[in-house]
């Protein structure tokens, strides 16, 4: 079978599965976070769903990109911290009858913050992107609330 005719099965297969599962009244920010998707690199899906299930990269006979996700759990992106290690900030004298008794060093976390997905709702995910592996169309089916 040819990747064309595969790629068209596969939008066919989960724009029905939408229709029979009601995917069409998925919550209004699972479609949102999709729709950020559009325009990006492939990589930006993989950076929220990690490696796709099935599916393949641009062909050299210029057809697009087709990758899915079976049965992902997703929600809005929340912002962590991530320690990557500490820093001296000071120490404390504990005094005792106005003699030094002990000392403290104290220390800061030290890191950055990333945006990272939360756990919430499953969804079956097609993603279809341009030769240049740029996202052009994303389909959710089975969005359902966890």
């Amino acid at each position: 079978m040819h990747r064309s005719t595969t790629n068209a099965l596969a939008v066919f297969a989960l724009s029905a599965a939408s229709m029979l599962t009601g995917c069409a009244s998925a919550p209004s920010h699972m479609q949102q976070i999709s729709d950020q998707w559009i325009g990006q690199p492939i990589s930006v899906a993989f950076q929220t769903l990690g490696r796709p299930a099935g599916g393949h990269g641009p062909d050299p006979a210029g057809l697009g990109g087709s990758y899915q996700w079976l049965h992902t759990e997703l929600t809005p992106p929340k912002r962590v911290f991530v320690q990557t290690g500490t820093e001296y900030v000071g120490t404390d004298t504990l005094y005792m009858d106005g003699n030094p008794v002990k000392q403290e060093d104290h220390y800061a976390a030290v890191g950055h913050y990333e945006v990272r997905p939360d756990i919430k709702y499953l969804c079956d995910i097609l993603i279809q992107t341009n030769q240049a592996d740029v996202i052009t169309h994303v389909s959710l089916a089975g969005c359902a609330d966890r």
